[in-house]
């Protein structure tokens, strides 16, 4: 049997959460099909999209080793790893696909994406409901073999618009190939976050992990802060050590493997992949909804506000933790099995009986072969001749409809050139409003300095004592100001040019002291 070509939606050098996903999904799907696998990456990192996650099409050429085409022709099965990304605009091309080419579908690991636009969340009801689209509805009622969702929200959502699923554990719980517990906590990974940059969390949350860390450290363990991102690890790389960072997802695993607890903040994945290496965790949540529901299924997950970190180490048991948390690991491992290998059986079927994928709409099974003479009664000539006009007329239909989709993709090559022309436009004309910003920054700054100077401060504090000496209005106020005009008219133009200002304004005075005696 050939090797599966198999679609998988996650993300590279986006978010390492997504990554970990992955690995497990992999190694879950590695055990329910047999023979070899070829893993085909659609890649939902916002870095690849017009404008992010609000236009997601590829910007300018893609030249990055991932699905970028528009056909699933020779694919044998389509997957969705996990995240609270497993609808909406970044899968738009993924799931029309999938059911234009009629793939069966798996979707492990699916959570509840609180910040979605089609997401509808009332947190004093818990009620939680998607707007699916029409293709989406197709695709989870019709072609999924099998759904799970990572938390309680997901659920309910899909259990509004008649989709079968089970509720389990991340697949993240899978992503390392060997536990190893720990015998006593004396290092501990802490996986920290900024206030500032992607995936922020809140400035007090921050101050309450420092003070955890140093805590931490004043009991004698040995602590080491972990970046899952590059700006976090420049932002605290000249004020924190020891610290780790790989730009790999993958090493993460050997990272994590050399300490004894993992404590995270609200990375929800960093606390689950200390779960799979075998080791308890702690997730500081102060209350985030999201964080919370995916933990709710993880016993040796330890949830907590920033300030009881201390007090949930003391309660955690570490044997106990160690022996059940393996076996709890395997039996969940099971439960996945079980609704893989039937789908596993099913669609090693369909791939070993020849059909391949098809458009929707098409008729399965294999071209009859037409033997003998029909059973119309047509003498074999003009049966001949009505199969021949049939074969040219479907030709000709087939080729009409190869144009219509040849002018069809012209459209959407002009559309998307279109976009990406809109898109350079805008990134320009934000530079140059950028570089007006910064020029009005260094502008106002200049004013500052000026105003904060010595020979600035005596310049108010004269025209507060000349207020006081000669008010406006006065004529003791007009001399002053032609005294300090003349002052001003030397050091500009120079003595010649003052003369020629006070033959100017004694002329002037002259005409205007005519003009009343007449």
């Amino acid at each position: 049997m050939s090797a599966l070509n198999i679609l998988v939606s996650s993300t590279r050098q986006w978010n390492p959460g997504d990554e970990f996903i992955l690995f497990g999904v992999q190694k879950l799907l590695r055990e329910a099909f047999s023979g070899d696998i070829n893993w085909i990456l659609y890649d939902r990192n916002p870095d690849r999209w017009i404008n992010e996650w609000k236009l997601p099409l590829p910007k300018g050429a893609d030249w990055s080793n991932v699905f970028r085409h528009y056909t699933l022709e020779g694919f044998d099965i389509a997957v969705i790893a996990g995240s609270p990304e497993w609808y909406g605009d970044p899968l738009k091309r993924f799931y029309s696909l999938v059911r234009e080419y009629d793939i069966p579908l798996i979707v492990l690991g699916a959570g509840y994406n609180f910040g979605a636009p089609t997401a509808q969340f009332d947190p004093e009801s818990g009620e939680a409901t998607i707007d699916f689209s029409d293709d989406e509805i197709y695709c989870l009622r019709h072609l999924a073999q099998v759904v799970t969702t990572r938390d309680e929200y997901a659920s309910r959502a899909l259990s509004k618009v008649g989709v079968p699923h089970h509720v389990l554990p991340c697949p993240a719980l899978f992503a390392a190939d060997k536990e190893s517990p720990p015998e006593e906590i004396r290092r501990v990974a802490f996986i920290l976050q900024s206030p500032e940059g992607v995936q922020k969390i809140p400035e007090p949350m921050a101050q309450g992990a420092l003070t955890a860390i140093s805590e931490l450290r004043a009991k004698g363990l040995e602590l080491e802060i972990v970046f899952h991102y590059i700006d976090e690890f420049m932002e605290f790389l000249p004020i924190l050590s020891p610290i780790r960072y790989s730009y790999d997802a993958r090493e993460y695993l050997d990272i994590l493997a050399s300490f004894d607890l993992v404590i995270s903040t609200r990375r929800l994945h960093g606390a689950i992949l200390g779960n799979s290496l075998g080791k308890p965790a702690i997730l500081i949540s102060n209350g985030d909804t999201r964080s919370r529901s995916g933990a709710k299924l993880f016993p040796f997950i330890y949830v907590v506000q920033a300030g009881e970190v201390m007090a949930a180490l003391d309660h955690i048991d570490v044997g106990d933790a160690r022996n059940r948390l393996i076996s709890w690991k395997l039996a969940t491992r099971e439960s996945y099995l079980r609704l893989l290998r039937p789908a596993a059986e099913k669609i090693a079927q369909r791939c070993g009986s020849g059909v391949p994928p098809r458009p929707s709409g098409a008729t399965s099974g294999q071209p009859r072969a037409i033997r003998g003479k029909p059973d119309s009664g047509l003498p074999a000539a003009e049966f001949n001749d009505n199969l021949s006009s049939l074969a040219q007329m479907l030709a000709s239909r087939a080729s009409q409809m190869c144009a219509g989709r040849s002018i069809l993709e012209q459209e959407r090559a002009a559309l998307e050139l279109a976009l990406r022309v809109q898109y350079a436009y805008a990134r320009e004309l934000g530079r140059r409003i950028n570089d007006l910003e910064a020029h009005v920054r260094q502008l106002e700054a200049r004013m500052q300095q000026i105003q904060r100077s010595i020979p600035m401060q005596l310049a108010r504090r004269f025209q507060g004592a000349l207020s006081k000496v000669a008010p406006v209005g006065t004529r003791r106020r007009r001399c002053v100001e032609v005294v300090l005009t003349g002052i001003r008219v030397i050091l500009n133009e120079g003595w010649r040019g003052f003369f020629g200002e006070a033959r100017a304004y004694l002329g002037s005075r002259r005409g205007m002291g005519k003009g009343k005696d007449e």
